[in-house]
């Protein structure tokens, strides 16, 4: 083997390093950006608050686009809607999670405390947990936190009137009960979400803007 193609075989080889890392380096912007949508906006559902509420199902793991009224919370915000048709009397209230705060790798439904008591004291959550179909959360597109303060101060200067958003996200509902796997804490059951568990629907947010003050 001659220097000139040892000497040639090493140039080639970094090239193919700063490609590799290039690469990488791509993948991880494509990841972390806020301008980057983890999924197809012809997927996003067009929805009310009060769709929400009632045909809950429906729409659990979908990314959803919903105007609503935005009032500040213990620790942020809830969005609801004037009274529902259907009932005529209750609000829509959905809690709204920034996605920092999601922390749910795998899920699955129909669980009760009790069942939840039972399976911690029989070990099925032990390991890999028990024999169930898991459900995956879909991907989250990072939220741009600028859309999020602005926001915030809008709702705090306007603590009692409310403010009108329109906010794409995933709609999570929990209301009969889930066996959530999370990435801090294993296993744990989850039959609402928010401050005091104050809300069995939630919505992650990926993007959120102002329409107006409400009045």
């Amino acid at each position: 083997m001659t220097r000139q193609t040892l000497g040639g075989w090493n140039r080639a080889a970094s090239l193919m390093n700063k490609v590799t890392l290039s690469l990488a380096m791509l993948l991880a912007v494509v990841g972390t950006s806020p301008g980057i949508l983890a999924f197809d906006p012809a997927d996003v559902v067009d929805v009310t608050v009060c769709d929400l509420v009632e045909r809950p199902l429906e729409f659990t793991n979908k990314h959803v686009r919903v105007r609503g009224t935005v009032h500040d919370g213990p620790e942020f915000s809830v969005v609801i809607a004037d009274a529902c048709p259907s009932n005529g009397t209750t609000s829509g209230n959905i809690w709204l999670e920034q996605p920092g705060y999601d922390e749910i790798l795998m899920y699955d439904r129909g669980w009760s405390a009790q069942k939840f008591i039972q399976a911690v004291k029989s070990g099925q959550l032990k390991g890999e947990g028990p024999p169930v179909v898991w459900q995956i959360p879909v991907p989250l597109t990072p939220l741009d936190q600028k859309q999020m303060k602005a926001v915030h101060r809008v709702v705090k200067k306007n603590p009692h009137r409310g403010v009108q958003v329109v906010i794409t996200g995933r709609f999570d509902f929990a209301g009969d009960g889930l066996l959530i796997k999370s990435g801090h804490a294993g296993f744990e059951f989850k039959a609402a979400f928010g401050h005091l568990n104050c809300c069995s629907q939630r919505i992650v947010l990926e993007h959120i803007e102002l329409a107006s003050v409400a009045k």
